[in-house]
């Protein structure tokens, strides 16, 4: 293929490309319109999550279950040493 035809179809290409990318606004604009503000409000009713006066609290955490609210306690290193730190799968060593 010769220079001249390469360069004639890259200028098609990108002028197809261009072509696409600014037709694209004006066939949306052909589409479906949007709705309207009863229909949304109709929408965000049904979409509403249930108040929190009509759920149920969670259950509380079985005994010995691990939880949050109180960090792990610490094993007594001498100063220098890593601490190590309970984890899931084991113990972690971190400088302290």
């Amino acid at each position: 293929m010769t220079l001249r035809k390469s360069l004639i179809r890259l200028g098609v290409t990108i002028a197809a490309g261009y072509g696409v990318v600014f037709a694209i606004p004006h066939l949306a604009s052909l589409g479906p319109t949007a709705p309207d503000d009863s229909d949304m409000a109709q929408l965000r009713e049904a979409l509403a999550p249930p108040s929190r006066a009509d759920a149920t609290p969670p259950p509380p955490l079985p005994d010995g279950f691990p939880s949050m609210m109180f960090p792990p306690p610490e094993v007594p290193v001498e100063p220098g040493e890593p601490q190590p730190i309970t984890v899931v799968t084991g113990r972690l060593d971190r400088w302290a």
